[in-house]
């Protein structure tokens, strides 16, 4: 299986895939967008734009198009407290979206899009191992994870805390951004 993996493999459906040349690592300009309504969600929406690139805020609109599909309505069950994020990567050869929302209280449940090509908004639903999570968004999901376990999770808190409580940990979760080139 090795063998597959140096010389490439084949997809789910059948394509023959060859592993890409070996790209340099360049730091990425990882920005806040802020917090947005998605269907009665707040989404904290993030940018991860490769160098080249400019700022393309009809992805970003088509972004939260394919939010308002992905999240459950109603937004706030005993399930979840309807607080979710939204990546948006211009990339260096595509773009990708992912849309994520807090459930079960540890988990974070998304799913992923992708956009050929930036002379489209369309963006096409990426099933499940089609493709990985790279690294400027591992940072962005990281920075999230830590900052849903300091302002939510942390030691003492509960979902059956009173809901003034409550709303504070998740104003605070909300207000916590990552602004920053990695």
């Amino acid at each position: 299986m090795s063998g597959d993996r140096e010389r490439g493999a084949r997809s789910e459906r059948g394509a023959r895939v060859e592993r890409p040349a070996r790209a340099e690592y360049a730091p990425r300009r990882i920005a806040p967008l802020g917090v947005r309504d998605v269907s009665g969600w707040r989404v904290k929406v993030t940018r991860v734009l490769a160098g080249g690139r400019s700022a393309d805020d009809e992805l970003v609109d088509a972004a939260l198009g394919v939010a308002a599909g992905f999240l459950p309505a109603p937004a706030v069950t005993p399930a979840h407290d309807g607080v979710g994020v939204v990546l948006v990567h211009q990339g260096s050869r595509y773009d990708f979206v992912l849309v994520g929302y807090w459930t079960f209280e540890t988990e974070l449940r998304y799913q992923t899009w992708m956009r050929a090509s930036s002379d489209s908004t369309r963006l096409e639903r990426l099933a499940a191992g089609e493709l990985a999570t790279d690294v400027w968004d591992l940072a962005v999901l990281a920075f999230e994870r830590d900052a849903w376990l300091e302002h939510v999770l942390r030691p003492g808190t509960s979902a059956s805390a009173p809901e003034r409580e409550r709303e504070a940990e998740l104003a605070a979760y909300l207000g916590a951004t990552l602004d920053t080139t990695m």
